[in-house]
């Protein structure tokens, strides 16, 4: 079982595991997350994770977060957006009758350079692997190291929290008919460059594009998983005209939303929630909101 948790919730496990949430019912949900850990159940970190890891100023708070984390993931990573959307087209290409055979899913790794998409250059950082990828997150006294520190990638939140603050005021733009034609080019923009490398990887021609009509157009990305969610969110904003877009939103979407599309079990705040249940969209993931609900109906 693929057990993903949103980052407050790593937080969350980690004030018991230091003694700041002592109920009877914080001892008992930290005892089954460790003994989870230990028999089949896996608790990815993504790239998210890391990158919203690193935002902790403060070091002791990191260290600990980071001890927590890195006894109940072992080391587990979720594989990194880019390989899971190429994958999504590669499979999509075909059942609309494109001679390719998509590559192996392969959803969990290990370490660091596997949630990026990356490999270490150097032979002496892949010989201690394991020593590098757990210095990340509880950082090292034998090289007198701290936990890794901020990683900015501000101007890419801004930009997502733009594009989300702007929906509602250039719908207005399109006649109301035109509103789900635009979620799916919006959806169809986002995957220029994955969908680009997929077909140079497979020597494919951009004109396979070009003769599918607007259904077939459609029916490639609602085949997609995270192209299906991705239109699925886009609506919920497009529906409300109140929506208050988050900086967040850019990890809970690229995080939470992927992983609730391929885990088993996906723990998240109640507003994220509640999106991935609206309007009929079933993920394939059991949403939760209480790190004690994770492991009922699994007895």
């Amino acid at each position: 079982m693929i057990v993903y948790l949103d980052q407050n919730k790593w937080i969350e496990l980690a004030r018991i595991a230091n003694g700041l949430d002592t109920t009877v019912r914080d001892k008992n949900i930290l005892g089954e997350f460790l003994a989870a850990s230990k028999s089949k159940c896996i608790f990815p970190l993504a790239s998210t994770h890391f990158i919203e890891f690193s935002r902790i100023g403060d070091v002791g708070r990191r260290k600990r977060l980071g001890e927590l984390m890195w006894k109940i993931s072992k080391d587990k990573t979720f594989a990194p957006y880019q390989s899971i959307v190429e994958r999504e087209i590669e499979v999509a290409l075909r059942k609309l009758g494109i001679d390719i055979t998509p590559r192996p899913e392969q959803l969990i790794g290990e370490g660091v350079e596997f949630a990026f998409g990356v490999e270490f250059q150097s032979e002496l950082l892949k010989i201690f692997k394991a020593l590098v990828n757990k210095s990340i997150l509880t950082g090292s006294e034998m090289f007198d190291i701290d936990p890794v520190g901020s990683v900015n990638l501000d101007s890419h939140r801004n930009n997502f929290f733009n594009h989300l603050s702007q929906i509602n005021e250039k719908k207005y733009q399109l006649d109301k008919s035109k509103w789900d034609d635009w979620l799916h080019a919006i959806s169809m923009v986002d995957i220029i460059d994955p969908l680009n490398r997929v077909f140079q990887k497979h020597s494919l021609s951009v004109s396979i594009m070009e003769k599918f009509s607007k259904e077939q157009h459609k029916e490639f990305l609602m085949s997609m998983p995270t192209r299906k969610l991705d239109i699925h969110l886009h609506r919920q904003v497009l529906k409300n005209e109140q929506y208050k877009p988050k900086k967040s939103d850019l990890e809970d979407w690229g995080g939470i939303g992927v992983a609730s599309c391929y885990c088993d079990v996906v723990v998240c705040e109640k507003h994220f929630a509640s999106l991935l249940n609206r309007d009929g969209y079933i993920p394939k993931a059991r949403i939760v909101t209480k790190l004690d609900h994770v492991f009922k109906n699994f007895a």
